[in-house]
C-alpha cells in the first residue's frame, strides 16, 4: 500500500496530520499537502480509496 493511500485511510479514521506523519515517517507538511491536493480533486475519500495506486498518484 503506498503512502498516499495510507494517508487517506488514516485521515478517514480521524487521525491528525501530526499523528499521520509520525506513523508514516513523513513530515506533517507533506501529509497536509497530500490532503489539500486530494481535496481539490473533488472526490470523496471512498472514491479516492477505490482508485488504483497509479491513478491516485496521478492526482498529485
Amino acid at each position: 500500500m503506498n503512502k498516499l493511500r495510507q494517508v487517506l485511510r488514516l485521515h478517514s479514521q480521524g487521525k491528525g496530520t501530526k499523528m499521520i506523519g509520525g506513523l508514516l515517517k513523513m513530515s506533517r507538511t507533506t501529509v497536509k499537502k497530500y490532503l489539500i491536493r486530494l481535496k481539490e480533486s473533488g472526490l470523496n475519500i471512498e472514491e479516492l480509496l477505490e482508485l488504483s495506486d497509479k491513478d491516485l498518484s496521478d492526482l498529485l
